[in-house]
């Protein structure tokens, strides 16, 4: 529940009916049709599987209709989010070679609300994803350490759908009012202009203290982002960087 403690009419302190010992508490927000208050049903769920694999999942919904939802017909206040990946280490026999895949999503206006203090952010950042919503995303990721040495390789690719010119409000700006949505049917996922992001990332390090995770560490980043209008908008940039880094913790054991 995302709740304001302040709304147009002023302070209005807490709302001692949210206090409730059953989990479902949509009726109690729902009953109060003038409440700025926003809420939000979850689960998240992980399984092992065999060959050292675990797949992973969260499902987040905002707001449902069934009739609408089954209809399959784009209705706005369908408002959902999930993520689902797997994991595993020492892949193919390989001692230390480990990966993960993952792929998020998240359909438009799901994380908005009528005032921009009831959304979920904070502090003017948007808590779920970078891009808000109105986006699907692939990320992978592979690590292998051998002796000192660690290297990895990070992929990923966004694809979202940007406000048009004139400010219309196509679901990816969580700070916008979903007052403001212009079709009630018809959306999908990255609609509005559409843009392409890719992001690769290498990195090569040596550990020469391992109790501080002392390590020299040489990388390359790469990123690509297309937006697709009329006029094209490409943006990319190539990024090497060399460093020395480590980790201070003091990590305590009391056995």
């Amino acid at each position: 529940m995302v709740w304001a403690a302040q709304d147009d009419a002023g302070k209005r302190g807490f709302d001692f009916s949210y206090i409730s010992p059953i989990i479902f508490i949509r009726p109690v927000e729902n009953n109060n049709r003038t409440s700025p208050d926003k809420m939000f049903l979850g689960l998240t769920s992980k399984y092992k599987l065999p060959y050292n694999l675990t797949v992973y999942g969260q499902f987040l919904l905002g707001e449902f209709t069934a009739k609408e939802f089954f209809a399959g017909n784009g209705y706005a206040h369908n408002k959902w989010g999930a993520q689902l990946g797997v994991r595993g280490y020492d892949m193919f026999g390989v001692k230390n070679l480990n990966f993960l895949a993952e792929y998020n999503t998240a359909r438009p206006y799901t994380y908005a609300h009528f005032k921009s203090y009831s959304n979920y952010s904070n502090n003017a950042e948007p808590l779920a994803h970078p891009k808000g919503a109105n986006f699907r995303e692939l990320v992978g990721l592979v690590n292998y350490a051998w002796d000192r040495w660690d290297f990895s390789l990070q992929g990923m690719y966004t694809q979202n759908g940007l406000d048009l010119p004139d400010g219309t409000n196509m679901g990816g700006n969580i700070f916008q009012s979903y007052n403001t949505i212009p079709n009630m049917y018809g959306n999908h996922i990255a609609q509005g202009i559409k843009n392409n992001i890719y992001y690769a990332d290498a990195k090569a390090a040596y550990v020469l203290n391992p109790k501080y995770n002392l390590r020299l560490e040489l990388g390359y980043m790469q990123r690509y982002a297309k937006a697709q209008y009329e006029t094209p908008v490409v943006n990319k940039s190539g990024v090497v960087t060399f460093g020395l880094r480590s980790s201070f913790r003091a990590i305590y054991n009391d056995l």
